[in-house]
This record gives structure tokens, sequence and C-alpha cells, in this order.
């Protein structure tokens, strides 16, 4: 049996697993934020804007071809840069996230100088 095209492609240059890696990982990173978002907070904020699930979801189907009209532009656009460039920006938001996240479930804020306990 053939192998399929991606390992063809990852085994015949070393530098193409390192791309198939990036794109792993950056899939990886970037699946969670919208699926956990939607699963956790999507009844919340229904709740508060007073929106039904057919709403809700009108929202979501919008914000989706949005940024499925914007995708060939970012695309050609991420084609021209390295793969630091590209992944820096990223990486900074995905940390800024966690931090955001940890600060209201950890407790005692008292390590932060500015937010008063």
């Amino acid at each position: 049996m053939p192998a399929p095209g991606y390992l063809r492609f990852a085994f015949a240059d070393p530098a193409n697993a390192r791309f198939l890696a990036f794109g792993f990982a950056m899939t990886f990173a970037s699946s969670v934020g919208q699926t956990y978002f939607i699963g956790a907070f999507g009844p919340a904020l229904r709740g508060e804007f007073g929106l039904s699930h057919t709403g809700w979801s009108a929202i979501y189907m919008a914000g989706t071809l949005v940024s499925a009209l914007v995708l060939p532009w970012t695309g050609k656009l991420i084609d021209s840069m390295s793969l630091r460039t590209c992944s820096a920006p990223h990486g900074l938001r995905t940390r800024a996230t966690w931090f955001a996240n940890a600060v209201p479930n950890s407790g005692k804020l008292g390590y932060l100088p500015w937010v008063a306990e």
C-alpha cells in the first residue's frame, strides 16, 4: 500500500516535517479557543443577551463566514512570512489568554501588585 501524500511530503525533505509539525501545532493550539469558548460560555452569553439558539447560531455562523472570507488574504500573507514571524504573535496571544484565565480563578491575587485583594 503506498504511503499517503502527506507522509511522502514529510519524508521527502527534513524541512518538510518541520512545516507539518508547525501546522499541526497551530491547528491544535487554535482549536481549543473557539470550541471551548462556545461550549463553555455559549449558554451564559445567550442568557445575558436574551438570544435564542437560532440567534446565537446566526452570530456564530456570521463569525465563521467572515473568517472564511478573510482566509484567502491571510493565507497569502502568511505564505510570505517566516514561521517565526507568523507564530510569535499567536504565541503571545495564547500566553495572554492563559494569564487572563488564571487570574480570576487563582483564589488569592496578592502576587499581582496592581490587583487589590
